[in-house]
């Protein structure tokens, strides 16, 4: 895997690691989004994500979580993009072909492919088994010459 992607999608989790401030993970997640912001990697995530990071902070009262992440979107120019009945059989599609793949994670994933994304930027080891993109796990910095 190289670093010439020029287009990335972001899973939730890494939003999560960010703004909670996670201590195995949140620097590499910053070293990830550095280097996209370095190399003019335009950054994409969707509204599942947004479903997905706000749940724990409606639950704990913390709406301050809530205007970071939206904050963040914002100031980092990132594409929030939508579902369709569309990008739904795609996922019912990935999920036939990846038997246990999740509903959200393959309706993440048909919306990056969808978006044209180079990558799939996550922390989900299990995700590896998708060929239709290339999975980049914060595992596997160094392999793409992030870090």
């Amino acid at each position: 895997m190289k670093n010439d992607f020029k287009r990335a999608f972001i899973d939730t989790a890494l939003f999560i690691y960010l703004l909670e401030e996670q201590p195995d993970f949140s620097d590499l997640t910053e070293d990830f989004l550095n280097f996209c912001y370095a190399n003019d990697v335009s950054l994409v995530t969707s509204i599942i994500t947004h479903l997905e990071f706000c749940v724990k902070p409606y639950r704990e009262r913390r709406l301050d979580l809530i205007d970071d992440y939206n904050n963040i979107i914002a100031d980092a120019d990132i594409f929030v993009t939508t579902l369709t009945l569309v990008d739904c059989d795609h996922a019912a599609r990935l999920r036939a072909k990846y038997k246990g793949l999740k509903a959200f994670d393959a309706l993440q994933i048909a919306l990056a492919i969808k978006e044209r994304c180079d990558i799939f930027a996550c922390n989900d080891k299990r995700l590896k088994s998708v060929k239709d993109i290339d999975i980049l796990t914060l595992d596997k910095l160094e392999d793409f010459g992030i870090i």
